[in-house]
């Protein structure tokens, strides 16, 4: 992690702030529409490949198992004879674990948002075999996991599915700032009105 920044020194498993969470969320995903701009493919975004500095915003760190997109390394691409899985499983789409990772980026900033929000991962598992599982109950209806801030989870319900989520993280940007709208309106309603919200 860059810079003198308290947000950075949290201990692990101790949720954030949520407007903290959408600032560096939102960081995370206009730099992820760079990387897609130039077609290229992260595949292993997770806590400890992101700093933060608190002058320059988010940097990405770690491209070691990225890729362009319709390259030799591709790992979609017909020119490769067989799948090799990348990345952390906790934080890799379910569409990874089958060869064809390129939503990968996506998923793993809907876990990461998910993680700041509640201090955990969504899925967790002692094998890659049951993450794999737990990813893949969600294409049959398994509900996703809540955080709790209705707004997050309307986005993390599209967000976290293995199919129909954002097609490109420009249009996952623009949904995040429509859904989160919702908590920071509740948010005022209870400084204004705490004694209603009390009750």
């Amino acid at each position: 992690l860059i810079g003198n920044n308290p947000d950075n020194n949290r201990k692990v498993g101790t949720p954030v702030d949520p407007s903290i969470v959408k600032k560096y969320i939102t960081s995370l995903i206009h730099t992820t529409m760079l990387c897609e701009d130039k077609e290229i493919i992260h595949s292993d975004l997770k806590p400890a490949n992101i700093l933060l500095d608190p002058k320059k915003g988010i940097k990405l760190a770690d491209f070691g198992i990225a890729y362009r997109l319709n390259s030799e390394f591709d790992p979609s691409s017909n020119q490769v004879d067989k799948v090799t899985i990348k990345g952390t499983p906790g934080y890799m789409s379910f569409s990874n674990f089958t060869g064809k990772p390129h939503d990968t980026d996506r998923h793993a900033i809907a876990v990461i948002a998910y993680e700041m929000l509640t201090g955990k991962r969504p899925f967790d598992g002692d094998s890659i075999i049951t993450i794999a599982s737990k990813k893949k109950d969600l294409i049959y209806g398994e509900t996703v996991p809540l955080t709790g801030y209705e707004g997050w989870d309307n986005w993390l319900r599209i967000a976290l599915k293995p199919r129909n989520s954002y097609p490109n993280a420009q249009e996952m940007s623009g949904e995040l700032e429509e859904h989160i709208s919702i908590d920071e309106v509740k948010e005022k309603e209870r400084r204004v009105w705490p004694v209603a919200y009390a009750r």
